[in-house]
């Protein structure tokens, strides 16, 4: 009976006609002898749910590495975390290899001497290397006050360097602005949380003040930045583009796409009667004042959509090195009987000059060496970016000027 039970997944009713092709004999052949082979010779007897979720598993991971299975108790746990402890840093599977993309300011990883594209190799003395994803995030989870132990490569050396850290309860900040010299305005988004535009208009209108209505640039910083929420990333980028203006096209086989998403005010608040965030922001400041962005490798999907938009509406220079290359859609597709999610990739973006940055990242306006990472105090990125806004180009001057303790 068992064996049945697990031979009809291949085999269950529809699933040839919603396939482009039946499946081929010889592969229902190699998967009938392969449960056949575990049920009868492995070491132990595998209950159904293991066999049954591994397969599942693996024909999602077989499409592409964004795409998953998450069971019941793990897609629990990421809407209810039960332990809230957490280092503070961002990571992603590149090519099986789990790299950081940002350790949070003032984190414990931040503090502890975590960087920007070291490889985890090692959580607690087990190899990590090849685990899925939500595997990873749930070893660096923990009870607040407990500590992890944490191995990681760094670019260039050859020896594995061993953190010892402890998890606390922690928040990166989403926004952070300041007045540079020249009356240039500097904000930094390290994502696109479901408040970022909110906090976004704030550090304009904060800065707008601090300039007495007289800002004569802006820098809006995306490094390290890996998206979020898609209607929030058509938001940012709607706050410095005209109505209607093209943001992205979606591309893909579900009954919402292909869409083309603009600077429309309903395609980023949810309600007809949801307030403008951008209420009270300065339009000079949104639409008219030169714009620079700064993106890095670990500038991803939603970032990218909003560094995209910039450039190819010609309302802002794009400076740094090529982005991290996420143009997909991600959707939670819940399976019936409350037996966990498909995480699928459902829709790929493109600019609105349609080109796909998938897989190959967007190329900067001003591509600058080493963007990835900074030497001492010094930001090369920010310096280059700041040459290309009008009140800086001739100026020789200091750029960041001392703040009051």
């Amino acid at each position: 009976m068992t064996r049945t039970i697990l031979v009809a997944i291949a085999l269950l009713p529809g699933f040839a006609e919603a396939a482009a092709d039946p499946p081929p004999t010889d592969m229902t052949r190699i998967f009938n002898e392969s449960v056949a082979r575990i049920r009868t010779d492995y070491v132990d007897v595998p209950s159904d749910q293991k066999l049954i979720g591994g397969c599942v598993s693996g024909m999602v991971a077989a499409l592409d590495r964004y795409s998953s299975y998450i069971d019941k108790e793990k897609y629990d746990n990421l809407l209810n975390p039960k332990q809230t402890g957490v280092i503070g840093i961002e990571v992603r599977d590149r090519d099986g290899l789990i790299e950081v993309l940002t350790p949070f300011e003032g984190s414990a990883a931040a503090r502890g001497g975590i960087l920007a594209g070291d490889v985890i190799v090692r959580i607690d003395a087990k190899p990590v290397t090849g685990l899925p994803l939500d595997e990873i995030i749930r070893l660096l989870r923990g009870d607040k006050g407990s500590r992890i132990k944490i191995a990681i490569v760094r670019e260039g050396e050859a020896k594995a360097r061993e953190f010892d850290l402890e998890r606390e309860a922690y928040s990166p900040p989403i926004a952070d602005g300041r007045l540079l010299a020249g009356n240039i305005a500097y904000v930094r988004l390290a994502r696109f949380s479901p408040d970022a535009m909110t906090l976004l208009a704030d550090q304009l209108k904060k800065l707008d003040k601090e300039a007495g209505s007289n800002v004569r640039g802006l820098v809006l910083d995306l490094r390290g930045n890996t998206g979020g929420l898609l209607p929030v990333s058509i938001g940012i980028a709607a706050a410095f583009l005209p109505t209607d203006a093209p943001i992205a096209e979606l591309r893909g086989r579900s009954k919402d796409v292909p869409m083309s998403l603009t600077a429309k005010k309903s395609n980023y608040v949810r309600g007809a009667f949801a307030p403008n965030p951008y209420e009270g922001v300065s339009e000079q400041v949104r639409q008219s004042v030169p714009l620079v962005v700064l993106v890095n490798g670990y500038t991803s999907s939603g970032a990218e959509i909003v560094a995209g938009a910039l450039q190819d509406n010609k309302r802002a220079i794009v400076v740094g090195s090529n982005t991290a290359g996420i143009g997909t859609i991600q959707t939670l597709l819940p399976l019936g009987g409350n037996d966990g999610v498909l995480k699928l990739t459902t829709a790929r973006y493109l600019t609105p000059k349609l080109r796909s940055f998938d897989g190959k990242g967007l190329v900067p306006d001003i591509v600058v060496e080493g963007a990835d990472r900074r030497t001492g105090e010094r930001d090369a990125v920010l310096e280059r970016a700041l040459q290309q806004l009008p009140p800086l180009k001739a100026a020789q001057t200091d750029l960041f000027p001392r703040r009051e303790q």
